[in-house]
């Protein structure tokens, strides 16, 4: 996992291996990254409904999930994630 952005205030690394069992989603693992990162890390990406923030984007293969399964993606058959969190947009004029 490659951690790109502001999540870098919350995990003290810019990447690392994990060992995953088999059929592990995308959901299944931010939300196993949450319990080893904590509050800070869960919510820098979820909604209070569990929904990833506009402002995160979670990248299998140079592909967003948002082009996929979303949360349910299955992580197997890819080689690298990415976790993208930029700065909440700003509406007004």
């Amino acid at each position: 996992m490659l951690y790109v952005g502001l999540i870098r205030t919350v995990v003290p690394r810019a990447e690392e291996r994990l060992a995953l069992p088999a059929g592990t989603t995308v959901g299944e693992l931010l939300r196993e990254l949450a319990g080893q990162y904590g509050e800070r890390f869960r919510d820098a990406l979820f909604a209070s409904d569990g929904s990833l923030l506009p402002n995160v984007m979670v990248l299998l293969d140079e592909e967003s999930i948002a082009h996929r399964e979303g949360l349910a993606t299955p992580l197997a058959g890819h080689r690298r994630a990415h976790l993208l969190v930029t700065m909440t947009a700003i509406e007004g004029g």
